[in-house]
């Protein structure tokens, strides 16, 4: 295989894309945030502790602004009718 056969190029590209991302993930001066993060649950306990703890932390929003947001749901698998919400499944 030639160093520019599509392959080789491939391999090159698909190294580059997770550099690119491992950067953007580990960047402490700039970090990289989602505009929604959406968290399911067990249990409302642990929808309130994610929310709190995200939205405190991580996700915590530097301007006035709406973004980022932390949405945390249960979902009761143990009911009748499951989970219900569909988040889950995202």
């Amino acid at each position: 295989m030639s160093l520019s056969s599509p392959e080789k190029r491939q391999k090159m590209d698909q190294a580059a894309i997770i550099e690119a991302a491992m950067s953007a993930m580990t960047d402490t001066a700039n970090p990289a945030l989602f505009d929604v993060t959406i968290i399911c649950t067990t249990d409302d306990f642990q929808a309130s502790y994610w929310m709190d703890r995200l939205s405190s932390g991580v996700c915590k929003s530097s301007s006035s602004g709406k973004f980022p947001m932390v949405i945390a749901v249960s979902e009761d698998w143990s009911s009748s009718s499951g989970a219900g919400n569909g988040l889950g499944t995202l």
